[in-house]
């Protein structure tokens, strides 16, 4: 079981800074999956988008990718922007900005198969080999450096690498995790909440789009 930590971090759609300002529909992406994002654009956080941007008259599509490609393609301006990231990233991809307006709360939490992890925080995962999505860089920034570490392209990649004894912990958005257990029927364990984010969007394109689109989204 997991302690939730105490800071609250913010995560955001980070946008390309200049796309083309006739652009009716922004095309953004996004590392997420179900219950927040799907294909079909059906998830919690594509309606709260869509209908945000519709308030201004801005159409939205939203396109599921591997995490790290998802900010390179937006930060290389190939995408609008990205969603369901973490604040302070636009220091690190400077081509992007960000509006914080609150959208979801994502708990992040270690799953496991047979291991019982204590309650002390990241430190807790220096005993075991722990693994995690590339490009989740809330991961990135706190596993311990001395952990064995191994990293995976996909959610499906991520579980099996669990399932399959070739790490005994990996970190994932706790909802999604949880989608994902339900859909493959996996015995899977869950712990407490590692740490939590308030995730907030950025939009957009022109300033006072992301003007609008902020107060679209408070409203949503």
């Amino acid at each position: 079981m997991w302690k939730l930590a105490s800071v609250i971090l913010l995560c955001k759609i980070m946008v390309a800074a200049n796309p083309a300002s006739a652009q009716q529909t922004l095309n953004l992406n996004t590392g997420g999956g179900p219950p927040f994002h799907t294909v079909e654009q059906t998830g919690f956080v594509d309606i709260v988008l869509q209908q945000a941007f519709r308030r201004i008259g801005v159409g939205v599509k939203i396109t599921i990718l591997p995490a790290e490609r998802a900010m390179l393609n937006a930060n290389a301006g190939i995408d609008d922007g990205e969603t369901d990231r973490i604040a302070g990233l636009e220091k690190l991809y400077p081509n992007l900005m960000a509006i914080p307006e609150p959208v979801s709360n994502w708990k992040f939490v270690a799953f496991a198969k047979q291991v019982k992890f204590p309650t002390a925080g990241w430190d807790s995962l220096r005993p075991y080999s722990v693994g995690y999505i590339n490009g989740a860089k809330i991961f990135e920034q706190n596993t311990p450096k001395t952990v064995h570490l191994t990293k995976v392209g996909s959610v499906a990649q991520l579980f099996k690498v669990l399932l399959h004894g070739r790490a005994q912990i990996v970190l994932f958005e706790a909802w999604q995790g949880l989608a994902y257990r339900r859909r493959q029927a996996a015995d899977i364990q869950v712990g407490q909440v590692l740490i939590r984010f308030i995730i907030r969007d950025e939009p957009v394109t022109l300033i006072e789009q992301c003007d609008g689109v902020g107060q679209g989204l408070d409203r949503a």
